[in-house]
């Protein structure tokens, strides 16, 4: 099912399939962990953010298509640390009826494909700590832990 998908850059086209993909990643971690705030985001909020991101030089959105829609997309960065340049992934998710279809692994490779040509000396992830499908996904793909991050609410927003 892979060879039909076609991975490319996001157009303003995707912007309801992606808000779409990210409300599906809200509901997926919302399960994992049911009184973080962040999964309790509006779609408004979401499209918001998706079309700030289309619009940012910085910012890089890979949708994989179908021959009929939008099946998932890779939202990353590039980071300047000490040791070089770090492909930032900022989310990777796919369609809950596309996963195990090869959309992710697509993705992932398209992202290190850019990656690689924009001087990157690697690329790190955050998966959501009980996700265990997201960690085996990137295990699976050469990927290993190596951190922990940490995270506090500030006040209301």
């Amino acid at each position: 099912m892979a060879a039909q998908l076609v991975v490319k850059p996001a157009v303003a086209a995707d912007i309801p399939a992606i808000v779409h993909l990210f409300g599906e990643l809200a509901r997926h971690h919302g399960e994992i962990q049911s009184n973080n705030p962040r999964y309790g985001v509006p779609s408004a909020r979401w499209r918001e953010i998706v079309e700030k991101t289309l619009g940012d030089p910085d910012e890089h959105v890979l949708v994989a298509r179908s021959d009929v829609e939008v099946v998932g997309f890779v939202r990353f960065h590039y980071e300047e640390k000490p040791w070089g340049t770090s492909c930032e992934v900022e989310t990777l998710v796919v369609d809950e009826d596309w996963r195990g279809r090869g959309a992710g692994s697509r993705l992932l490779e398209a992202t290190e494909e850019a990656a690689v040509a924009n001087g990157a000396g690697g690329i790190r992830a955050d998966i959501l700590i009980g996700n265990d499908e997201g960690v085996a996904f990137w295990q699976a793909r050469g990927y290993t832990n190596f951190a922990l991050r940490f995270g506090k609410p500030l006040g209301e927003g």
